[in-house]
């Protein structure tokens, strides 16, 4: 509690520490990515995503240098939470989430960017900085959804196909709409209306085969009795991270969807792939477990970006496993933020102890 305490006394260093430590570690990133990865803005997403995953040209100085990029968005936290009035420091907490839209638009990944926005929109919610009530701010929120519309449409044919028969036909196919498949009279629609119509016709079908899949991909799953995993579906970042260090030797294909369908089978289904129905008993202790953060981050902002975390995994519960995604990585790299934060002032307070015992002698 002392430490706690002194943390907060030191707010206004932490926050630029780490404002810092995230701009260095995505210096560190993009020059792996662009220099190490070969990623470059000439090639197409296919050979970008070849690149940026090929194992030979991964290199284990970079992860740990570029690793606290995941908190871009904590500064904007402290910020909020301290009540800070500096609008140069606001800005720079607000144009760290754009930092992961250059890897988004280069690889092609829809993921990045909606995290980014996604957890924009809960840390403005949560601190009451959107007013739904004005006009300026609706605006802004339908120029959002326009353009991650259309991203999410170009990312989709950069990576099939510019020939618009060819690209619905594959949609259309895909595994994922085989059990939630679009109606025959909107597929024609969509194929005989190449225009803006036809395209956000498409994009609304799309998302919506996105965000329901899961569930009955899961329910698919489960029928097919599958063998548990006991924690390797969920802690699968963990278990790569392992794998690199040369700690444990786990092939990876075998702790993917077990029903070979690449396919999202949402956060209950990767609980269930890994401890079965002993799965519900351990989701009221993660209740148990949050609800315990969340009133406990109520007196500390130090442990307010943990349960943001949490508000978002559990917002997309029913879509996809945040959990097995960026979660536990984002997870655990503010805690050792934290835990080297605690033994720096720890240490520089026990000295200044020492000194004051010895001056009182």
């Amino acid at each position: 509690i002392m430490l706690l305490n002194i943390l907060e006394q030191k707010r206004d260093l932490i926050l630029k520490v780490l404002i810092v430590l995230v701009l260095l570690s995505f210096l560190f990133r993009y020059f792996d990515l662009f220099y190490n990865r070969e990623v470059k803005f000439t090639n197409s997403i296919l050979i970008n995503k070849y690149n940026a995953a090929n194992p030979e040209n991964f290199s284990l100085l970079f992860a740990f240098l570029s690793s606290f990029r995941v908190l871009f968005f904590v500064p904007l936290i402290f910020y909020f939470a301290n009540s800070i009035n500096k609008k140069k420091t606001l800005f720079i907490c607000a144009f760290l989430f754009l930092l992961p839209f250059l890897e988004a638009y280069s690889r092609g990944s829809r993921r990045l960017v909606f995290e980014s926005l996604g957890i924009l929109t809960i840390i403005l919610l949560i601190f009451n900085k959107i007013n739904f009530k004005s006009f300026k701010t609706l605006i802004i929120l339908i120029s959002i959804i326009i353009v991650l519309f259309s991203f999410s449409l170009y990312v989709l044919k950069s990576r099939i196909s510019d020939n618009n028969t060819q690209f619905y036909s594959e949609i259309f196919n895909s595994q994922y709409n085989e059990l939630t498949p679009a109606k025959e009279e909107a597929i024609k629609y969509i194929q005989n209306n190449n225009n803006i119509l036809g395209k956000a016709y498409f994009s609304e079908i799309h998302l919506g085969q996105y965000i329901t899949h899961g569930v009955f991909e899961m329910d698919y799953m489960i029928s097919t009795h599958p063998k548990h995993m006991y924690g390797k579906f969920n802690f699968y970042s963990f278990v790569k991270f392992l794998n690199k260090l040369g700690i444990s030797n786990i092939p990876l294909s075998s702790i993917n969807n077990p029903t070979k369908r690449i396919t999202y089978i949402t956060f209950f289904g990767g609980m269930f792939l890994d401890f079965g129905w002993f799965a519900i008993p351990l989701m009221f202790l993660f209740g148990i477990f949050q609800q315990k953060l969340l009133s406990s981050s109520k007196h500390n902002f130090i442990l307010i970006p943990l349960s943001i975390l949490f508000i978002f995994s559990n917002i997309f519960m029913l879509i996809f496993n945040f959990i097995r995604t960026q979660f536990l990585f984002s997870f655990t790299i503010y805690l050792v933020f934290i835990c080297i934060v605690l033994m720096v002032f720890k240490r520089k307070n026990s000295n200044l102890f020492s000194r004051t015992n010895n001056f009182c002698l």
